[in-house]
């Protein structure tokens, strides 16, 4: 199935292990790079590269703690994924409620 997402960037938390590793996996599959983002960088580096080899496409390994927003932020940064002026409002939202802006 073509979900039209060929070319285009995916950042993916708790991606070393369990569900995230799995849609790591299925973006990859579609077509997608991928920035994989988790706190455990030995696992996280393994699961970048079976993607990268499974699926031919790149797949970054991003350690990072989701609970520290400035991680995050340089995570999105070095993921070269830039939302559009919508998500960046909403994200902003979020954050500023979770306390990490």
């Amino acid at each position: 199935m073509d979900l039209g997402l060929r070319g285009k960037v995916a950042l993916i938390t708790g991606a070393s292990n369990g569900f995230g590793r799995a849609v790591a996996h299925a973006l990859a599959a579609e077509g997608m790079d991928v920035a994989l983002v988790a706190r455990g960088e030995a696992r996280l580096r393994e699961t970048a590269a079976e993607v990268a080899a499974a699926s031919g496409r790149r797949a970054l390994a991003l350690p990072a703690d989701v609970r520290d927003g400035a991680a995050v932020g340089l995570a999105v940064e070095r993921a070269g994924v830039a939302p559009s002026r919508r998500s960046r409002r909403h994200w902003v939202t979020i954050s500023e409620r979770c306390g990490h802006l």
